[in-house]
């Protein structure tokens, strides 16, 4: 599910013609798009596209009918820190990241999912610490730990420098940068430790993902 801008060139027997950026697609005609009338219009669509060897077919269905989808109205969510994994699901879902309010933004027919984020991502933040228990090293990347930026490159030239993400704590090891100007590389060094607040269902979820594929070990810290 997401969101995207359209315009409506003319309804053919099975697909509306029509286009979304740069390229042209076709929207399905069902009950749900039997409505929609020449014109733009900014629409929350299933991907339907097909892609061959020879280009790609971009085909999309809308997720509710086009009066539902007008009449809706937004619902929000906030969150305490970034965390790739939430943006995902939030683009998933056609949420609209919303820089000078600092929220993500969906609309309302979908206010069930977004509550659903809200409790996976915001509830129960507990403190742990982790271990890299080997070298990890990103080319023109950071580098994550359970989608919390853990170490990355800024500035250019003399100026460059490695830097622990703004909400972790690094406590022992090493970070470093390497590669070229352009293909600048991020380095943890193993045995690395550091610190972060995580929500406990992504630990309970990400834990085995992580170790087999960043060897990262984690422990609650109980205070």
């Amino acid at each position: 599910m997401l969101t995207k801008n359209f315009t409506i060139i003319k309804k053919n027997r099975k697909y509306f013609d029509a286009r979304t950026g740069s390229y042209k697609c076709k929207i399905v005609i069902d009950e749900n798009s039997q409505d929609l009338a020449p014109g733009e219009i900014e629409l929350v669509v299933d991907d339907l596209s097909i892609i061959t060897k020879y280009g790609t077919s971009f085909i999309y269905k809308l997720s509710s009918s086009v009066k539902e989808q007008i009449e809706a109205n937004i619902c929000t969510l906030k969150h305490y820190c970034y965390n790739e994994i939430l943006v995902e699901r939030c683009r998933q879902l056609g949420g609209r990241w919303d820089a000078n309010e600092q929220i993500w933004v969906f609309s309302s027919i979908v206010e069930d999912k977004v509550e659903e984020l809200d409790f996976y991502f915001n509830e129960d933040i507990k403190d742990y610490e982790i271990t890299f228990t080997k070298q990890l090293c990103n080319t023109c990347s950071p580098i994550t730990a359970f989608g919390v930026i853990a170490a990355t490159v800024i500035g250019h030239g003399r100026n460059r420098q490695v830097i622990n993400g703004n909400q972790i704590a690094f406590i022992s090891g090493e970070i470093s940068y390497g590669g070229s100007q352009k293909y600048w590389q991020t380095i943890i060094e193993a045995e690395t430790v550091m610190r972060l607040q995580l929500p406990r269902k992504i630990v309970e979820d990400y834990k085995e993902r992580e170790s087999r594929r960043k060897g990262i070990s984690i422990r609650e810290i109980l205070n």
